[in-house]
């Protein structure tokens, strides 16, 4: 990365007030459980890290622990090795214990509903939003499957409609916030980096470019499944190690430990160098 690049970008940021934070996963099967399973790890991490279940949304179907195929009724791994591992702290560890679940996906009518959740726009369907000023930083998390049309499904692989990139630009183009960062676990993920371009103070960190699908990574023969995918494993693991990483540093590591695709940032022509700029904008150290 071009140390210049961002570099000159000064949009007069006020100091940060609070973080708020959307994890979500489309994804509902078994053969899916990855994604789910990513998605309560994160909120662990965030959790762990100072946020409360106010400034969190949750966003996950919710059926893997009941699921008859688990062979851990109840509870949900991302890794079941019994070697403990400092780098890991979530390692042989049910990530669904005392998780708040906001929203099952099925409870969403269409993907208009998390432009609403992102927005603030809460209703009594939708009572759980998160309220963003111009000083606080949002934190969006996404793991699911992912097509080559329009980038993230709207579901499972079999989904046949996407977000949609166009939509995900209008909706945060309507938003309230001082940064906000995307992390996208998903094939083509890239896409949605692409389609932030231009917008101020904000970043996208994909597990694959535009052009290429992303791999799942942790295979537990019990399960059947794959736990977790090489992204947000390699995500968790940098930032519980030290949650004030440097954008450059974090990127640089994500692209070494995830093998199969093309981890990438996107806009930080108008976010602001990621040499100087850390995690601590969203995660409390």
């Amino acid at each position: 990365i071009d140390p210049n690049l961002g570099a000159d970008v000064d949009h007069q940021l006020p100091a940060v007030g609070e973080r708020w934070a959307v994890v979500v996963s489309p994804s509902t099967t078994w053969n899916n459980y990855r994604h789910q399973a990513d998605a309560f790890a994160v909120y662990q991490l965030l959790r762990h890290h100072g946020y409360d279940d106010d400034h969190i949304v949750l966003i996950v179907e919710d059926n893997l622990a009941d699921d008859p195929q688990n062979p851990m009724p109840g509870q949900i791994y991302i890794d079941r090795s019994k070697d403990p591992n400092p780098d890991d702290p979530l390692m042989n560890t049910d990530v669904r214990k005392n998780a708040v679940v906001d929203y099952h996906f099925s409870d969403l009518d269409s993907p208009d509903d998390l432009g609403y959740i992102l927005s603030g726009r809460a209703s009594d369907r939708l009572p759980h939003v998160i309220r963003p000023t111009k000083s606080d930083n949002v934190f969006l998390f996404w793991s699911g499957h992912g097509g080559d049309g329009d980038g993230p499904l709207w579901g499972d692989e079999n989904a046949r409609q996407a977000f949609g990139s166009q939509r995900l630009r209008d909706i945060i183009s309507q938003m309230q916030y001082r940064r906000m960062l995307l992390a996208v676990e998903a094939c083509y993920s890239g896409l949605w980096g692409e389609a932030v371009a231009g917008l101020p103070d904000v970043l996208v960190l994909s597990a694959a470019n535009a052009y290429e699908t992303s791999k799942a990574d942790v295979y537990d023969a019990a399960y059947r499944t794959f736990l977790s995918n090489a992204f947000a494993r390699s995500f968790r693991a940098i930032i519980s190690q030290k949650p004030d990483v440097l954008l450059r540093d974090l990127y640089n590591s994500l692209a070494r430990a995830t093998s199969g695709s093309h981890v990438s940032l996107y806009n930080i022509e108008q976010y602001g160098s990621v040499y100087n700029n850390d995690m601590s904008d969203y995660i409390v150290p």
